[in-house]
């Protein structure tokens, strides 16, 4: 789940069909939006970037491969289009990143101040050191590579915290 600039909380999850939902701000409903511009295949998170929402796809969005982060903007009808993608790879054995709950840092990529953030912080459950994941950095929105690797100490992070303070 995250929120838009508006204070709206999307998510995104999978029963019989894959939705994106949103609750609007102030609303006692979530409402289930289209949207149009990508597939969505196994969804991961939500979360605004300073300037879209953003979505985590494992399974690549129109390229159908691989992990991206997919950036829509809301239409005036409150529907989704995507705008565009960010393609993050690594350098291990079978060359797909797996992350869940990535975040998108900046110095002000909140819905208050809406400065696009411009790194990517997620560990890679793929990418080990003596067993443990590693934390990785890649460039946003331009993914590829990651820039900097930080080891983990513990098993499975399924989220981080990451301080934005300047």
């Amino acid at each position: 789940m995250g929120y838009d600039d508006k204070g709206n909380l999307y998510g995104v999850g999978e029963y019989s069909s894959i939705d994106i939902c949103e609750l609007p701000h102030g609303g006692e409903t979530m409402r289930t939006v289209r949207s149009s511009g990508t597939t969505i295949e196994f969804p991961g998170s939500a979360m605004w970037d300073g300037k879209y929402i953003t979505f985590v796809l494992q399974e690549g969005g129109t390229t159908g491969e691989g992990m991206t982060i997919q950036r829509a903007r809301e239409s005036k009808s409150g529907d989704l289009t995507f705008v565009g993608q960010t393609k993050l790879t690594d350098n291990c054995d079978n060359s797909a990143v797996d992350i869940v709950n990535p975040f998108i840092v900046g110095k002000r990529n909140t819905p208050v101040n809406r400065v696009e953030g411009d790194t990517v912080v997620a560990a890679d459950l793929w990418c080990t050191n003596e067993g443990y994941p590693q934390f990785y950095y890649w460039r946003y929105p331009a993914g590829g590579l990651p820039f900097k690797t930080l080891n983990g100490s513990f098993g499975a992070p399924y989220g981080q915290a990451v301080s934005i303070a300047p």
